[in-house]
């Protein structure tokens, strides 16, 4: 699609009714109530669209993490969609399952379906073609009973194994490339914690921010004329998102930033809701946050949207980086078990 015919299509959109001759809300581009069709809303413009007219997947519903319309995304360059990582299972569309404690991603959505994908594993390896090596049942039944647990069980295969005697020193070539690869990963592991722990508080500043918009929604005084009060959408931006590396990490000791992270209600705020009225009406900071009319605040214009991308870019990058050397130490490793059953 071009951008000329593309800007026509958003000019249409913005200028379209919001509501029909029964005072129904319109959604999409289509300009439709609300019949039950599924629908998504746009991290960019809060606007609702059908699935079947973004020419999403149904399926896929569950993956979208941040969705951009199209005009936001192509047009408007507010933010692109993000999904979430699939479970490995074939056919399921379910996102992974994140550890609550750890913050780290499994690779199924549930411990069900990692068994049958172990499952279908196991039965493409050892019953493949007749040009693979085809195991007999006792070797099955020895491979399998020679792991002390399931977690064993899973990696079965991944690497070489380790016999008796072969607890060697490495000679000092592999172990300088081994030393050099930890001390890779240890940098990379401090930029995944890092990376780790802004996205957290950018996700409990979300919250923080639809906890401040709602109390002031509730306190706002009724207009002198009749009518709906004004929606209230604060721009929420928050200045120590600009800190560095560093003096993030120290940030992130402080209480100031505890306190952001177990945010809970607005009790935990430690202000009233009259404070936060005063600010907003004031165009003054309220709890770190700007108070500003986040459609009007040019100087923070989409600042969510570019700060969460790109901790999540970055985080991803670190964590793909951590992945290669982490296969290259395994290479290292599977090198020197070569030379000694070699010898």
């Amino acid at each position: 699609m071009s951008k000329v015919s593309l800007q026509e299509r958003y000019n249409k959109f913005s200028k379209a009714a919001k509501y029909n001759l029964n005072s129904e809300e319109l959604f999409c581009v289509c300009r439709r109530v609300d019949d039950g069709e599924l629908m998504v809303a746009c991290d960019g413009c809060d606007e609702w669209f059908h699935f079947s007219c973004m020419k999403l997947d149904p399926k896929y519903k569950d993956l979208v993490s941040n969705f951009y319309c199209i005009f936001c995304d192509e047009l408007l360059h507010k933010g692109s969609t993000l999904w979430k990582k699939k479970c490995r299972l074939a056919g399921c569309y379910k996102p992974v399952r994140i550890d609550a404690d750890s913050q780290k991603a499994s690779k199924y959505c549930s411990d069900e379906h990692g068994v049958e994908f172990m499952r279908n594993e196991l039965l493409k390896r050892f019953s493949g073609s007749s040009k693979e090596c085809r195991l007999r049942e006792p070797e099955i039944a020895s491979v399998v009973c020679g792991v002390a647990d399931l977690d064993e069980f899973r990696v079965l295969g991944d690497s070489m194994p380790v016999y008796e005697g072969m607890d060697v020193d490495m000679p000092e070539e592999l172990a300088q490339r081994v030393a050099q690869l930890d001390a890779e990963l240890a940098e990379l592991r401090r930029a995944e914690a890092l990376y780790t722990s802004k996205e957290k508080y950018l996700l409990k500043l979300r919250d923080k921010i639809r906890l401040v918009n709602e109390v002031l929604a509730e306190t706002e005084p009724e207009p002198a004329k009749k009518g709906k009060k004004p929606k209230i959408d604060v721009c929420g931006y928050d200045a120590t998102l600009v800190l560095d590396d560093e003096q993030w990490r120290a940030y992130e000791a402080s209480e100031e930033c505890q306190k952001t992270l177990r945010l809970a209600c607005w009790a935990d705020l430690d202000a009233t809701p009259e404070q936060a009225r005063e600010a907003y009406h004031a165009q003054q900071r309220f709890a770190g946050l700007c108070m500003a009319d986040r459609k009007k605040c040019v100087r923070h214009l989409t600042w969510y949207s570019i700060q969460y991308d790109t901790v999540m870019l970055r985080l991803n990058e670190v964590l793909y980086r951590v992945a290669q050397l982490e296969r290259a130490k395994e290479r290292v490793a599977q090198e020197w078990r070569s030379q000694l059953l070699e010898r």
